[in-house]
């Protein structure tokens, strides 16, 4: 059963069933378990490689349903009931996230009404990549519609890649690299843009590269694609 999407809730996101949505809660979880015990981890890790992690510097990802997770630890406030509403548990932690094809309002309990959204309260630096062609099948869950988790936040290191390569073959699972080996030129350009976009992003808010920080604040995020994208930063 896809957990990531549900039925219960109405167009803009508020929960309309008493049905408590585990996933709101157990994968934020699942991460704060690990953030817990990653000193111990890291003294493992390095007794057994030799090489020492830098436990001050985690970045959160996520892809699709797995986006949830950096959005909720960023702060993203969540209806996952009707008994439940606006829930939200932040983690202070984390230096940055990366949210690949996000659920929008109306999706997973995430909303946007005329008293607020979902992610007035995220905070940065906060990657979003999603683009045209990004839905599936099953549900009505679209680029556009992704997109909107990004322009809901408020300003402060926020960055978008929208791709709007027009391909018939570009579907959800591109922008997990799904056509990354696909032989198909558009699709492995999409594949590299967002792999670059990604990298760029971590050595400049992690690593902290001038380099890279320069590469964000111009265009250069868009010539993977064509120019066939759109780079938004705030």
């Amino acid at each position: 059963e896809d957990l990531s999407l549900t039925g219960d809730h109405d167009g803009d996101g508020t929960a309309t069933r008493n049905t408590f949505e585990a996933i709101g809660v157990g994968r934020a979880a699942d991460t704060r378990l690990v953030l817990d015990r990653l000193g111990g981890i890291a003294d493992r890790f390095t007794t057994q490689t030799s090489v020492r992690l830098d436990t001050a510097r985690v970045t959160v990802a996520g892809w699709s349903g797995g986006s949830q997770n950096p959005m909720g630890l960023a702060g993203a406030a969540r209806d996952l009931s009707a008994t439940l509403s606006r829930y939200t548990n932040p983690d202070p932690r984390p230096v940055a996230f990366i949210a690949i094809s996000p659920q929008g309002p109306g999706y997973s309990g995430f909303f946007a009404t005329a008293m607020g959204s979902s992610w007035d309260a995220v905070r940065g630096p906060t990657l979003v990549m999603t683009g045209d062609g990004d839905e599936k099948p099953a549900n009505t869950l679209t680029g556009p519609i992704r997109r909107r988790a990004f322009e809901l936040m408020p300003p402060g290191q926020k960055y978008l890649f929208y791709s709007r390569v027009q391909n018939p073959d570009i579907a959800h699972g591109d922008f997990n690299l799904g056509g990354a080996m696909s032989g198909d030129a558009r699709r492995v350009a999409l594949a590299e843009s967002l792999v670059s976009v990604a990298l760029a992003f971590l050595d400049a808010h992690v690593r902290g590269e001038a380099g890279a920080l320069r590469w964000l604040a111009a265009d250069d995020a868009r010539a993977g694609v064509s120019g066939d994208a759109d780079w938004v930063r705030r």
